[in-house]
């Protein structure tokens, strides 16, 4: 089982990583590339990712829900557990609802 920080350790080169991405775009844009940086490294990511999930278990999915659709926590997006809800804007967080809906039955179950 990999434990809380581990699994921050190991979050921290995808921020990293868009962050460098981020900043490759910025420069792209001055010099009229930008639709040539955009995707860089995306498969590179998107495996990183898939990687991650399978180490912690997360099935899921929230590691890419977390990444993609609440932009590394910014958003502060909500998760339901159990009938609970928690926000989730760091990757600590994000490691406690991975564990919790590891131990929560699926619906299809």
């Amino acid at each position: 089982m990999i434990s809380q920080g581990e699994f921050v350790r190991r979050f921290k080169p995808i921020a990293e990583f868009l962050e460098d991405q981020d900043r490759l775009v910025d420069l792209a844009k001055v010099i009229s590339l930008e639709s040539c940086c955009c995707d860089f490294g995306s498969k590179f990511l998107d495996s990183y990712i898939k990687l991650l999930a399978a180490y912690v278990g997360d099935d899921g999915g929230w590691i890419n829900w977390y990444v993609w659709d609440g932009d590394m926590g910014k958003r502060r997006h909500t998760a339901i557990i159990d009938g609970k809800e928690y926000v989730v804007s760091d990757p600590k967080k994000l490691y406690k609802i991975i564990m919790m809906s590891r131990s929560v039955p699926n619906e299809n179950e």
